[in-house]
């Protein structure tokens, strides 16, 4: 049985439906803290518009450790895996299709998780310890 799985994407901010391959996605890590939101093309560009005049400004550097970071996903051309004290390494980005299995395969043994926006970094691990 063949199965085919089509993903659309949802503005995070005004939770209008993206155009196919219009989305724009963008990785934040504050504090330690990371969050992802998909934007379609009006709302990254007021996005990138507030964030401008911190991006542009030289700040002191900091070790590699504590550096924050807001990079669009299709402008990073290397994988980079992030480890915060005890949590194992999860590859921070992932294909549509992945994503979409990796949900199926949290509500198939019983997760909350939702349709669309951020997996859980818990159900991620499991995910991963399950398929290692």
């Amino acid at each position: 049985m063949a199965q085919k799985v089509r993903v659309q994407y949802f503005d995070d901010i005004d939770g209008q439906p993206i155009m196919d391959g219009l989305a724009q996605s963008f990785r934040i890590t504050v504090d330690d803290d990371e969050y992802e939101i998909d934007l379609r093309p009006a709302n990254a560009d007021k996005f990138l518009a507030v964030l401008r005049p911190w991006l542009h400004e030289k700040a002191p550097e900091k070790p590699a450790s504590s550096t924050r970071t807001i990079t669009p996903k299709q402008t990073v051309t290397k994988a980079r895996t992030r480890t915060a004290g005890t949590h194992k390494a999860i590859p921070p980005t992932r294909s549509p299709e992945q994503l979409a299995a990796i949900r199926h395969w949290a509500r198939n043994k019983g997760y909350d998780v939702s349709s669309r926006g951020r997996i859980p970094r818990h159900i991620l691990e499991r995910f991963e310890a399950a398929h290692s």
